[in-house]
């Protein structure tokens, strides 16, 4: 919940709505002029290589599933009951965007994008938000996988393989989950935590910047490391346990946090 105070009437803001209360009387309840929706949106998949999905503020969720041949979009939740809100969903040549469309913008509460897509190989896989959490998941390959947000925490989780992962947060932490088959990963964080776990099937490159924040970095599978770190204020604990046939190359930076490998 958030409180605020303008002209001496109070603004509660929660998951549930926004009261504003002026004088102890309610004088707005927007609890009641929300509405609930759930659109969606589907595709035909077979020659999709490149997936682009804004979120704006609505949490977003990729999946990767077997099985199927289209790509399904789902966007549900609360949005005030005079938005217009679109989902929209464009396909050019090989690629495929999609995106929440309002000419007048929107207030929401629980506002989710879910997108479902199937098992085969893509050229670059593109994933943004404003102010909302971005999850990919699922068993799939794609040259490129791209994350950002302004707001919002991240997790990249199962069998995702790719060639390069780059993430970029303003605000907002992420997590690596060790069944990701990455070559590259890099991510660039002004403020939160980052924890990457490798189970090494082949050599691999991480870098990860940040400005405020502590990384933990869990290697297996690995015999050889080079490690680069670079800390103005914090500390660095290295416990890294020589361990398998694969080689790291690690390159980590802070201003203000902790550095663990291990």
């Amino acid at each position: 919940m958030a409180i605020s105070v303008k002209d001496g009437s109070f603004n509660f803001v929660s998951g549930n709505g926004s009261v504003i209360i002026e004088n102890g009387k309610v004088i707005k309840n927007d609890k009641e002029k929300m509405k609930e929706i759930e659109q969606k949106k589907s595709i035909y998949a077979e020659n999709i290589r490149i997936i682009k999905v804004e979120s704006c503020s609505a949490d977003l969720q990729v999946i990767c599933v077997n099985k199927i041949s289209e790509i399904k979009a789902i966007l549900s939740g609360n949005v005030n009951k005079d938005s217009n809100i679109e989902l929209r969903v464009i396909e050019k040549e090989n690629e495929i965007n999609i995106f929440i469309n309002s000419d007048k913008g929107y207030r929401s509460t629980g506002l989710k994008l879910c997108v479902f897509i199937p098992k085969i190989e893509y050229e670059k896989v593109s994933l943004n938000s404003v102010s909302g959490n971005i999850s990919l998941s699922g068993d799939f390959y794609s040259d490129k996988i791209k994350l950002n947000t302004a707001s919002g925490n991240m997790s990249v989780l199962g069998r995702v393989h790719t060639a390069r992962l780059n993430a970029d947060l303003a605000s907002g932490s992420i997590k690596v989950d060790k069944d990701v088959m990455a070559d590259k990963i890099k991510v660039d964080c002004t403020n939160g935590n980052v924890k990457i776990d490798v189970n090494a099937k082949k050599d691999i490159e991480i870098k990860v910047d940040t400005v405020s924040g502590n990384t933990k970095i869990n290697l297996k599978n690995i015999g050889k490391l080079k490690l680069i770190t670079d800390v103005m204020r914090g500390n660095v604990k290295d416990n890294f346990n020589k361990k398998g046939e694969f080689n790291a190359l690690v390159k980590l930076s802070t201003m203000y946090g902790n550095i663990e490998i291990k």
